[in-house]
């Protein structure tokens, strides 16, 4: 290993390189190694350093500064549905209009036509990746209104990762769908509260992944359409849901069969185990729910995850989220 050092150093020592220069490139090398997402950020920086008078620099300087940042958001969600391919986004600058994402080996490749303001550029490339991209084989089978909010929300929730000048980012994108109607924005309400509740991702986008997966290339009907609009009512009610609630904690359709089991009270832990969530859990199995969800909060939570425990060692159950 001393000998490879000592090689090195002559190496550089000899053709004059700086060993600062050195150190940034192996820095720079280390990070494109094991974080890409935060590579391209970098590398974008620099782009804009170097593209400011030519346009084909500074495509490349907006290429990286829209793929780095939602690869890296996408990445945040892809943590909390390890079970759902998401793909990671991809620029394709080119001369015409409206021309589709085109969808191949895990990427999503946004046509886009350039645009010298770089805001607009992030914004409208994020937008097209979430309609044509995000949970495509699930939108048929969800209204309008509701496919515009999830559209906007996770569109939203993409952008606020992009650190450079976000408040500009975010005015556009407000600016962009402020036209919307009444009960798209209604919809958008419903799903802030899901997020801030934490149940986006863990409940309703995975239960929409799986809906759309169970009816990809079936008809569309609008009792499908109706049913997923009325799921988002139901997981809105249970994360906004008050200790002393009295709201359904189940959901059983057509399609859609989900439950949630509440871990709040620790001395029913502490005096009966398990068996109060079991039996609940067989309860709802025989009323035909497929998926449940344990919730907890505060310092239910430590609890929660010992009632998980006992429960996957039970060998009936298998977990599909944390």
């Amino acid at each position: 290993m001393n000998k490879i050092i000592e090689y090195i150093k002559v190496f550089i020592e000899g053709h004059g390189i700086s060993s600062l220069l050195v150190l940034i490139i192996l820095m720079l090398l280390y990070i494109g190694a094991t974080k890409p997402e935060n590579f391209q950020i970098y590398f974008g920086f620099i782009w804009r350093i170097l593209a400011h008078p030519f346009k084909s620099l500074r495509k490349h300087s907006i290429k990286s500064d829209v793929e780095g940042p939602c690869t890296k958001a996408l990445k945040n969600i892809a943590k909390e549905l390890p079970d759902i391919d998401i793909p990671t986004l991809s620029i394709n600058w080119v001369n015409e209009y409206n021309l589709e994402t085109a969808l191949k080996d895990g990427k999503a490749i946004v046509k886009l036509r350039f645009e010298d303001n770089p805001t607009k550029n992030i914004v409208k490339a994020t937008t097209i990746y979430v309609k044509d991209a995000f949970l495509k084989h699930t939108k048929p089978y969800i209204n309008e209104n509701f496919r515009k909010a999830l559209d906007i929300s996770v569109t939203k929730k993409i952008l606020l990762k992009i650190e450079k000048n976000s408040s500009n980012i975010l005015s556009t994108f407000i600016d962009e769908n402020i036209s919307e109607s009444f009960d798209v924005f209604e919809r958008c309400e419903l799903i802030e509260e899901i997020d801030d509740n934490g149940l986006f991702t863990r409940i309703l986008l995975r239960e929409l992944y799986l809906f759309g997966k169970k009816l990809y290339g079936g008809n569309i009907k609008e009792e499908y359409k109706k049913e997923s609009d009325e799921f988002l009512r139901f997981v809105n009610q249970i994360s906004t849901r008050e200790y002393d609630d009295d709201t359904p904690l189940s959901f059983s359709k057509q399609i859609l069969k989900v439950g949630v089991v509440l871990v709040a009270k620790e001395e029913t832990f502490l005096n009966y185990g398990i068996k109060p969530y079991l039996r609940r859990i067989k309860l709802g199995m025989s009323k035909g729910i497929e998926s449940f969800y344990l919730l907890a909060r505060g310092t239910s939570v430590s609890i929660l995850r010992e009632v998980a425990t006992q429960l996957l060692n039970t060998g009936n159950f298998a977990v599909v989220g944390t």
